[in-house]
């Protein structure tokens, strides 16, 4: 885990919505790193889900692909009033898992390492289902 990141949320119920912190910058934001599984929806899918849903609330950005851990991650950014927050999206076994990462360029050193490291089971069904009987308390980070 890289230095000053932290967990922010709870496990249990919310196992697949946890969230890591980063180190607040001068401005003192509360950016975080949230990994999200979609169940039902390829990477594709979940990458064109917030143009659709959004419509004109913000202005949507396909940023093309990156590769993290030896993975395709499929890229999207968006502009709001905290900033400019992307949206990286992967498939995975059901599914898909996409990571927003709130400003993005501010902790990049800390989000590409988070991105390197990150791995998932073969079932993310089981993997989520195990983890929501964990309590926050219980959990080690390295």
């Amino acid at each position: 885990m890289p230095e000053g990141v932290g967990v922010s949320d709870s496990a249990g119920k919310n196992a697949d919505r946890v969230q890591l912190t980063f180190p607040e910058d001068e401005n003192a934001s509360a950016d975080r790193f949230i990994p999200v599984w979609k169940k039902a929806l390829t990477a594709e899918e979940s990458h064109a889900d917030p143009a659709e849903k959004k419509g004109d609330t913000f202005q949507w950005k396909d940023g093309g692909s990156v590769e993290y851990n030896g993975r395709t991650w499929l890229v999207g950014t968006y502009e709001d009033n905290s900033g400019i927050s992307t949206m990286l999206f992967t498939d995975v076994e059901p599914g898909s898992v996409y990571v927003l990462i709130s400003n993005f360029d501010q902790h990049k050193k800390e989000a590409e390492t988070l991105l390197n490291s990150i791995e998932f089971p073969d079932d993310m069904e089981e993997a989520v289902s195990e983890a929501r009987e964990v309590e926050i308390s219980s959990i080690e980070i390295k």
